[in-house]
């Protein structure tokens, strides 16, 4: 398969000089692929933290409790997402010393820094209720995601929740709490996003549905040992998550648990009583829930600022990035409010597919 991706690539995208970190050489042909995706691995290594914090933590690995089904899905799942970063990894490379002859690139620089000015508004909660990533910034995004920087921002957030853990202790009365988010904040969706041009497609509540009912998404590995810290210093865990209880109960619960997430004092999802609200409304209910009950939240983890808003937010607030979920929480949002469950927001997946295609709504700097 990477000998494949390799030959693809050298003949769609010839060139003399392939490059990558401090090394350069002549462009390989098919026969001498193999010492190259060697040489290739090896930077990977060296380069980006998600290869070397994956085999250290055995994310890819994960799967000795697991049925020789669910573990064959997982293992392709994981896979999966390694030939895509080695594939990306590849490719910057190759753009990076381009071949005789090609542009200077001025136009595509724009569109980099423009993309830049969009990402940072995003994650800073500017840009808000925008459908699909703009045409032009999803390679970027694509590259954010997969290049490694994505990985160094988590790491770094991850950090400052471990400057912030270590000068806290859990309480004796175990009311001591930490909330943290499902989906790209305990478990990676990467591959789903993959297959949506990285939020440049509408989302599809059918294609997501299908998605997570696998239960083959691979844990974030800093997230998850963060997640088995806060376990052993007695903070009590709670995993709050937008997913339908009724559709997702069952997958959700066994993906967490084969990826590690275990010993957490409850696994909430939205119920019959919250269909049609909110992501931040129902979050904000869940939370007040906890007070009430005498737990004290102090911490508050996810990607998404509705996971972060409303009441009983917590002591301290930890967003992580991603610059593709509020495509995603826009649609469903207005949808639930509308039509009420994730049945009836799959159902309309298709009108709103074509509703997106003649809007062109797309995120903008002003």
């Amino acid at each position: 398969m990477l000998k494949t991706i390799y030959a693809w690539m050298w003949q769609t995208f010839p060139c003399e000089v392939l490059t990558w970190g401090n090394s350069s050489a002549p462009c390989p042909s098919t026969s001498q692929l193999g010492e190259v995706l060697e040489q290739q691995v090896a930077w990977a290594f060296k380069r980006d933290p998600l290869f070397h914090s994956c085999f250290r933590h055995g994310c890819f690995l994960s799967i000795k409790k697991e049925s020789p089904v669910s573990a064959v899905a997982s293992m392709v799942a994981s896979w999966e997402t390694l030939l895509l970063l080695l594939a990306n990894l590849v490719w910057g490379a190759i753009a990076a010393r381009p071949c005789s002859g090609s542009g200077s690139g001025s136009g595509m620089a724009s569109d980099v820094s423009y993309c830049l000015s969009w990402r940072v508004a995003v994650e800073a909660n500017n840009a808000q209720a925008w459908r699909t990533v703009p045409a032009q910034c999803t390679r970027y995004v694509e590259d954010y995601m997969l290049g490694g920087q994505y990985n160094r921002d988590l790491d770094t957030a991850i950090d400052q929740v471990f400057v912030y853990l270590n000068g806290t202790l859990a309480a004796d009365d175990g009311m001591d709490a930490w909330i943290l988010d499902v989906d790209d904040t305990c478990l990676s969706n990467l591959l789903y996003y993959k297959d949506k041009h990285f939020g440049g497609d509408p989302y599809d509540p059918l294609a997501f549905k299908s998605w997570a009912q696998k239960g083959v998404c691979p844990a974030i590995p800093a997230v998850l040992q963060l997640y088995k810290r806060l376990i052993e210093k007695g903070f009590k865990v709670f995993l709050l998550t937008g997913r339908d209880e009724v559709v997702f109960s069952s997958s959700t619960s066994q993906n967490l648990h084969a990826q590690g997430f275990t010993g957490h004092e409850r696994l909430i999802l939205r119920n019959q009583a919250y269909r049609g609200q909110g992501a931040a409304v129902f979050k904000s209910a869940i939370r007040k829930q906890l007070v009430s009950e005498g737990y004290r939240i102090r911490g508050n983890i996810g990607d998404q600022w509705s996971d972060l808003s409303g009441d009983c937010i917590g002591n301290r607030l930890f967003k992580l990035p991603n610059p593709m979920d509020q495509s995603i929480q826009v649609y469903r949002e207005e949808q639930m409010k509308v039509e009420g469950g994730l049945d009836a927001l799959a159902a309309s997946s298709q009108s709103w597919s074509a509703q997106s295609t003649s809007s062109k709504q797309v995120g903008r700097i002003h």
